[in-house]
């Protein structure tokens, strides 16, 4: 129903409608594909309305059922590096968890994301589900940043009374 007015839709409506999909572990290709022309579309033309919220839930979304339009990927990566602060923890974590279930390995995004993490101090800022993400989205993702993972583990040590027991794994098995 959506795919033929999805450009009338609002955003909000949209990304709640692929959220939804993403729960439910709905797949429907002519609808994830216009969800990504509609999102690439977007980020081309700031100002069009998206969230920061949104658009990491697209991509969270998409990892969770498998989508990968790479060309679509690539605009989120230019939209995200741009300013990485916009993005709330949660949203920075779904945002990575998504690119790392897919494998979308972009080297660009990973760097300024450990800048961001390392240098901006956002990893101070992350609580122990964020550093838990985080940490397994590099081990998915294959990105083996000495600094970035000390980081992640350094902030992880006084937390770990946080971490339920699936979480203090997955942690160990990351680092």
């Amino acid at each position: 129903r959506f795919t033929r007015s999805i450009a009338e839709i609002d955003a909000m409506a949209l990304t709640s409608a692929v959220y939804a999909c993403g729960l439910v572990s709905f797949f429907d290709r002519p609808f994830f594909e216009a969800v990504s022309a509609f999102l690439h579309d977007a980020l081309r033309h700031p100002g069009a309305g998206l969230e920061s919220q949104q658009v990491s839930n697209i991509v969270y979304t998409f990892g969770k059922l498998g989508f990968c339009p790479d060309k679509t990927l690539h605009a989120v990566v230019k939209f995200a590096i741009a300013d990485l602060w916009r993005f709330k923890a949660q949203e920075l974590d779904n945002l990575t968890y998504g690119f790392a279930l897919l494998k979308f390995r972009n080297d660009s995004y990973l760097a300024r994301l450990q800048q961001h993490l390392v240098d901006d101090g956002r990893v101070d800022k992350l609580d122990a589900q964020s550093l838990v993400s985080m940490a397994y989205s590099h081990a998915l993702l294959g990105y083996t940043n000495a600094v970035a993972l000390r980081a992640i583990g350094d902030r992880a040590i006084p937390k770990l009374h946080h971490f339920k027991a699936e979480e203090f794994s997955i942690m160990v098995f990351s680092l």
